[in-house]
């Protein structure tokens, strides 16, 4: 049986064979995902803040709201640590990940 180093040298190695085949233009946000080194669970979190923001976007869209400062700063202040925010809402944005919040955020990061 092969010792716990050798199977996680292995797998580190199979990783970064599979990392290469991502492309940073097809994929940005996976990409940057394996780039900064996030966990699962960092990974789901970003999910999860996106998820939670896009639902309040849809809604405050459907109240007629025009300007979304608010929810550009709960994601500033919810981010990973490890992560850019415009890199990261850039790289969403452009793997198709919540485009139109995505969208709407470039627009006022643009802005600043």
């Amino acid at each position: 049986m092969d010792s716990f180093e050798e199977r996680l040298n292995r797998m580190e190695f199979q990783i970064r064979l599979l990392a290469s085949l991502i492309t940073k233009d097809e994929h940005p946000y996976m990409y940057m995902i394996i780039e900064k080194q996030l966990s699962e669970k960092e990974h789901q979190q970003v999910m999860e803040l996106c998820g939670r923001l896009e639902q309040l976007h849809q809604k405050q869209k459907a109240q007629g709201f025009v300007h979304f400062e608010g929810l550009l700063t709960l994601f500033v202040q919810e981010l990973n640590e490890n992560l850019e925010v415009k890199e990261t809402a850039q790289a969403l944005f452009k793997q198709g990940l919540f485009p139109q919040l995505m969208s709407d955020f470039l627009v006022m990061l643009d802005d600043y």
